[in-house]
This record gives C-alpha cells, structure tokens and sequence, in this order.
C-alpha cells in the first residue's frame, strides 16, 4: 500500500472513530469469525470510503492502483458498495448526470456513448433499454457504453421534468421553436422533446459541447436561447 493511502488510513481511523467502531461491532457479531470473507471485504471497503481513504464514486482504476486488486474485484467492490448506498432516487439523478456529458464517436452519427465507471448504474441502464428493446454495446470498453440516438432519447425522456423541458423549448431560438411548432400538434409531449433533442443533435453534431448544454439546459427547465446563440 503507497504511503500516501496509509497516511489516509491513519487520518481517517483517528478522525472517523465511531464509523471504525461500528465495522468492528459488526465483525464481532453475535459469533467472532461467522462472517463470510466477501461480506467483511464490502463491509471493509464501504469503511475506506466513509473515512476517505477512496472516494465515494472510485473509477475501477482508482480502486486497481490503491487496493492492488484485479480489475474483476474492483468492480465488484463497487457494485456491492454502490448497491447497498444508493436507491431509485440517486440512481436516476446519476444517470441523469452521466446522460449530460455524452460522447458521439467518428463511426457513426446516430449513436450516442456515455462514460460510466460505476456498474450497477450501467446495469440499470441496460435494463431500461432491454425494456424497450432498445441494444447496448460495450464490448471493446466495459466503461463507455454504446447506444442508439433512439434509445438515448427514450432513456433521457424518462429521466427529465417533461414540464420543466416543455417550458425550456418553448423558449428556444428561432430554428428550433419553428420546428417545435411545426410538429406541436404531431405527437404527444414526450415524443416532441425526443424529436427537438433530435433535431438539435443534427443541427449541431459538429459542436461536442451542443448536446451536454442542451440537456443541462432542458434539465434545468431554462431558456435555450443563449446556447443556440452561442453555437450558430
């Protein structure tokens, strides 16, 4: 273990008495020793966050170099971890938050890829779109997740305040409110707002940023007015 993660861990157990006491507690149980080896891993490990010896939201490469774990355990460690510390909630607010920052590759201009260290959030993605028979891809990084434009639509519809969104498009630049009005009376709600992210797609591919200031925009129900202005 490096120096600077035993200078974390002696920082950490003397500043966080009552979490090391509690995994203690717990170790001991009712019977000294029951506890099954994979259990005190993930216990031990949810420790070394809570006293911040590693972040809360690791990188497996993060967890690799400061535990000197393979890679398969590393992402085991933070599946469990993350399973027992998150629900629906702050599940759908941090896929909302990794949907902000998409990545479109060279290859192909109708497919959408998002970075994702965290697995059980990339399960729950799958799921979603599996749901919808919509296909993922992860087959040359297990952290950068493939997805059509399509799918990408249907899973950040459901994520976002559709009556925030509708304000925001509403006071779009001029292009995009016209194709709004254009197709207003066309489709329900949701499927305008997957046509107008669609549309702003297209109109600024080109722009790596457009998309992430788009959807935080949408999310935050905000006027699109000065990202159109900003981009053209």
């Amino acid at each position: 273990m490096k120096e600077e993660i035993r200078e974390k861990l002696r920082n950490g157990c003397s500043t966080h008495i009552e979490e090391v006491q509690q995994f203690l507690e717990d170790y001991v149980g009712s019977s000294f020793g029951i506890m099954p080896k994979g259990e005190i891993d993930v216990r031990f490990f949810m420790l070394l966050q809570d006293i911040g010896v590693i972040k809360m939201n690791p990188t497996n490469f993060e967890v690799v170099r400061d535990l000197r774990v393979t890679t398969a355990k590393a992402r085991n460690l933070i599946y469990a971890a993350a399973l027992r510390r998150t629900d629906e909630n702050s599940i759908k607010d941090e896929i909302l938050e990794l949907m902000c920052s998409p990545r479109v590759p060279n290859e192909g201009r109708d497919v959408i890829i998002i970075e994702i260290d965290n697995p059980l959030l990339a399960d729950h993605i799958k799921a979603q779109l599996r749901q919808w028979k919509e296909g993922t891809d992860a087959t040359l990084n297990a952290n950068a997740l493939k997805m059509s434009m399509n799918g990408y639509n249907k899973l950040l519809m459901s994520l976002l305040n559709l009556q925030l969104a509708q304000q925001s498009i509403e006071e779009t630049g001029e292009e995009l409110y016209q194709y709004y009005q254009d197709i207003e009376r066309e489709d329900t709600t949701e499927t305008k707002l997957q046509k107008i992210i669609s549309k702003a797609y297209t109109m600024y591919r080109d722009n790596a940023s457009a998309i992430t200031a788009t959807i935080n925009l949408l999310k935050a129900g905000r006027s699109l007015v000065t990202l159109f202005a900003a981009i053209v």
